[in-house]
């Protein structure tokens, strides 16, 4: 195959992926895609200002507010006074947000567990590392 045709396969396999992972979230009561990335990360870092989350996610501002007004709502995260700047707030993950993500970390590692049940371990560990090389070009 030429590489415009390899290309457009990849392409074409990546938005049926999207699309399948999207409707097996609904399907199930998943998490939605952004609050998932916006919990995991204050999990793992910390408190973090609304500014300093855009960055990471490479988004605005203002979206990053809304979807973080969207998770206070729900009271998975929380307004905690930055402690660099009084001024500010940043956010914070509350216990309801880390339940709520352990409980969507299961669900979608068991949805993984069964979809790669068929590939050996030197399939899932090659398919990982080309999927972060694929997602780390984004960041160029």
């Amino acid at each position: 195959m030429e590489r415009p045709s390899l290309i457009a396969a990849v392409e074409y396999q990546i938005a049926i992926f999207l699309r399948r992972a999207i409707l097996s979230a609904q399907k199930h009561g998943g998490v939605d895609r952004s609050a998932y990335l916006l919990l995991r990360h204050l999990e793992e870092r910390g408190a973090l200002g609304v500014k300093e989350l855009a960055l990471a996610f490479h988004l605005d501002v203002s979206t990053v507010s809304r979807q973080a007004s969207a998770l206070e709502k729900k009271g998975w995260v929380q307004r905690v006074p930055d402690v660099h700047d009084h001024r500010a707030a940043s956010l914070e993950i509350t216990s309801k947000g880390r339940e709520t993500l352990r409980d969507e970390k299961a669900r979608r590692a068991n949805l993984y567990r069964r979809l790669l049940n068929g590939w050996s371990d030197e399939e899932i560990q090659t398919f990982s590392e080309l999927l972060a090389r694929l997602n780390n070009t984004f960041l160029d």
